[in-house]
């Protein structure tokens, strides 16, 4: 048995261990548990680690960034003729092909052909 304090009210209620600590984890704050002297019992706080964008964006395996055969290993001419421009100006992006933002479909396929990296 523990005791649960209703912190705004002081009401202290003597519950089962598990509905105690179900009832205060679900309502944070509110709620405090009491030791047998009814002094507060102090929870260790588990660190938690927030990660960086870094982290979040590039695994941690990849700490180098992607040559371009690596880029475009998977890709053929076939599949790349199929892509729409926006992929493919994205792709163009992201070989440092530096295309124009104006640039049309026929535009993007011509300057990813004569990188010669597509088979």
């Amino acid at each position: 048995m523990m005791k649960l304090k209703f912190v705004p009210t002081g009401n202290i209620f003597v519950l089962p261990d598990e509905e105690a600590i179900k009832i205060k984890n679900k309502d944070r704050g509110n709620y405090v548990l009491l030791s047998e002297d009814d002094k507060e019992i102090v929870e260790e706080k588990k660190e938690v680690k927030v990660p960086t964008i870094k982290e979040l964006v590039m695994p941690e395996e990849q700490t180098e960034p992607m040559t371009n055969e690596e880029i475009a290993k998977d890709i053929t001419l076939e599949e790349l003729a199929g892509m729409d421009r926006f992929a493919l100006f994205g792709l163009a992006q992201r070989l440092d092909l530096k295309p124009a933002t104006s640039a049309n479909k026929r535009t993007l396929l011509k300057m990813l052909k004569e990188t010669g990296i597509f088979k």
